[in-house]
């Protein structure tokens, strides 16, 4: 069947041409520079059941939809070029199909998925890639994409699973979950204990996940500060050293100061000793060549009188 309106591919897709088709939608998005919007998830989406009235208002919502927003990163530019895409690709298809595709909360990445994965050859091989797909999947928590993002897109593998008549139950779900985060993440949320639901499951993830992050920011940012504290620590210590090197640079100048007064002293000493005594008179005894403090008279003794100078140039008295 051929499309007569011209705003499609040349043929609409159907249960045989769809290799042919595939190559079509491709030339005529790249020649519309829409290409991207099925080759990459551009629309990324937050599950916002969770979410604050406050943080809600900083997303857009996704139509016809409850708690689905799309996440901070996506403008309306990027919406509205999603939206055309759709379009090429609503006409594409035959209207059997289209009835069957959510053209309105989907976006044309996951529409093209979902096309492409209800014509490949062997529905079985689908099933097999998508469980292969999710076993592979691996939540980092120092990565870009949340942990509430991370859940969502398993949902939408989840979902893919669902068209194609491969329904998953909870536990199944939960394996997946269990293996896809970090075991630190399974151990400090007890998950093991959250085991009702999906949803409940899920969202006990989230809130712990949140919690554990703004308690390791808390302690980072106390780390951060304990430099400074070791810092002034340091400055302190450095203070107190200068000071104690100034101290002992006075002390090494006063110890300086009487080695030098104590050698001055001793030289004075020895020069005394050295000087010619034979003018010198005792004032003590008044004898010649000696000082009255290295006389050896007895200055109390009461017997002693000073006498004045005789004739031939002797003192008289007791001696």
């Amino acid at each position: 069947m051929s499309n007569k309106e011209g705003n499609g591919t040349r043929d609409l897709l159907n249960n045989s041409n769809f290799k042919v088709w595939k190559k079509e939608i491709y030339i005529l998005l790249k020649r519309k520079g829409l290409e991207q919007h099925i080759l990459k998830d551009i629309l990324t989406k937050v599950d916002a059941s969770k979410l604050s009235d406050e943080a809600k208002k900083k997303l857009k919502p996704i139509d016809e939809t409850t708690n689905l927003y799309y996440s901070e990163s996506v403008t309306d530019k990027i919406i509205k070029a999603d939206a055309e895409a759709k379009d090429y690709l609503m006409n594409s298809i035959s209207i059997d199909l289209v009835d069957d595709i959510d053209f309105i909360s989907l976006s044309a990445y996951e529409i093209f998925k979902l096309i492409t994965s209800l014509n490949q050859s062997n529905k079985n091989d689908r099933i097999e890639k998508l469980k292969e797909e999710l076993d592979k999947m691996r939540y980092d928590p120092e990565g870009e994409t949340t942990l509430t993002i991370f859940i969502s897109k398993m949902n939408l593998k989840f979902k893919e699973l669902a068209n194609l008549n491969e329904n998953l139950d909870f536990q199944e779900k939960y394996d997946y979950l269990y293996n896809a985060i970090p075991e630190e993440l399974v151990l400090r949320s007890n998950i093991i204990s959250y085991q009702d639901s999906w949803e409940d499951t899920t969202s006990h993830l989230i809130k712990v996940e949140r919690q554990l992050k703004r308690l390791k920011e808390k302690r980072q940012k106390n780390e951060d500060n304990i430099p400074v504290s070791t810092n002034i620590e340091t400055k302190v210590n450095s203070n107190y050293n200068n000071d104690n090197n100034s101290n002992n640079d006075k002390n090494g100048y006063y110890k300086n100061y009487n080695k030098n007064y104590k050698s001055k002293n001793k030289n004075y000493k020895n020069a005394r000793s050295k000087t010619n005594k034979n003018d010198i008179k005792c004032w003590n005894c008044g004898k010649f060549r000696h000082y009255s403090n290295e006389c050896k008279m007895n200055r109390n003794d009461k017997s002693y009188k000073y006498k004045s100078k005789s004739k031939g140039g002797a003192y008289k008295g007791r001696h």
